[in-house]
């Protein structure tokens, strides 16, 4: 009678349950996700950096030791150039820092959705630009302080929102610095660490043919990056080469060479663009779109039939 009165009992589960691995680093919520101002890897690298209170150089080692001790960098500035994306120095960092935090999704920081569409030369910058007009408006607002993947372009002169020329050199000490810097901190010169954001902005009136492109290119490749993460695992390589070419087909009087020229590429460049034998680089795809009056992201989703 006991033993059946017991039998009704749910049983209890008293084994201690195993708890989570620890992560190296704790993670941080990546800035401006499916939107223009994506924040960039290297800024990403940078916050994490500032959030532990180490040196951007200390964290890289410190993840790239955990992981590979036979190829400790001997500086972050390695990673200065590539670590955006289109490299496999990018792969390498990306996977470090998604390993220590524990993440997912940090390609999406990063251009890899364009790797094997675009020229992987002179895609980013060598030295670190910013709008001073956001990083102000950031600060007093109390938002995050970053750096997104938009301003590490080359070709992105001007910032799309302020219309305002993004600057290069720390206003304080003249300046120009790399990103990744072992003294880098979002918002300020990693070489007198200065603030470097300020609401006296020079606005550009787009009154000449070069202001209005620079605007455009600024707001095409921004909604390029935006939509990128809908991309992912697209094939973009065929489908640019496709869309490449409909474009020559459905322009009126247009020849090889002619697109070749609206793009300011050799004659002969166009045809090795169609054919996979040469990628075309950012700089040429932009002043294409924008002189057969094309938004960029269609090059990439489809041109239409009109």
């Amino acid at each position: 009678m006991a033993e059946a009165k017991l039998s009704g009992f749910a049983r209890w589960d008293l084994s201690e349950p195993v708890p989570p691995r620890p992560s190296l680093l704790y993670e941080l919520s990546p800035c401006g996700l499916g939107t223009p101002y994506v924040e960039s890897l290297a800024s990403y690298v940078t916050r994490l950096a500032e959030a532990h209170v180490v040196s951007v150089w200390r964290l890289i080692l410190q993840i790239r030791s955990a992981s590979r001790p036979d190829l400790v960098p001997r500086s972050s500035l390695q990673y200065a150039y590539p670590v955006n994306g289109l490299g496999k120095d990018s792969e390498v960092l990306l996977r470090n820092v998604e390993v220590a935090t524990g993440g997912r999704g940090l390609h999406l920081l990063t251009l890899s959705a364009l790797d094997g569409c675009i020229s992987r030369p002179n895609v980013f910058r060598t030295r670190e630009a910013w709008c001073t007009g956001c990083l102000e408006h950031w600060r007093a607002t109390g938002a995050p302080v970053y750096g997104p993947l938009l301003w590490a372009l080359r070709v992105v002169k001007v910032c799309p929102v302020h219309s305002s020329p993004l600057r290069d050199r720390c206003p304080h000490c003249q300046s120009q610095f790399a990103t990744l810097r072992a003294r880098a901190l979002p918002g300020y010169c990693s070489i007198c660490s200065q603030w470097l954001g300020t609401s006296d902005l020079q606005v550009a009136h787009g009154s000449t043919d070069d202001d209005r492109y620079d605007v455009w290119v600024a707001t095409s490749v921004g909604e390029l990056l935006a939509v990128l993460p809908r991309l992912q695992g697209a094939s973009l390589a065929t489908a640019l080469r496709a869309n490449l070419q409909r474009c020559l087909h459905q322009s009126e009087d247009a020849t090889k060479e002619r697109m070749a020229a609206l793009a300011r590429a050799c004659p002969c460049t166009f045809q090795a663009w169609i054919s996979g034998r040469v990628r075309p680089t950012l700089d040429h795809l932009c002043r294409l779109a924008y002189q057969v009056k094309l938004p960029l992201i269609q090059l990439f989703q489809g041109v239409p039939a009109e």
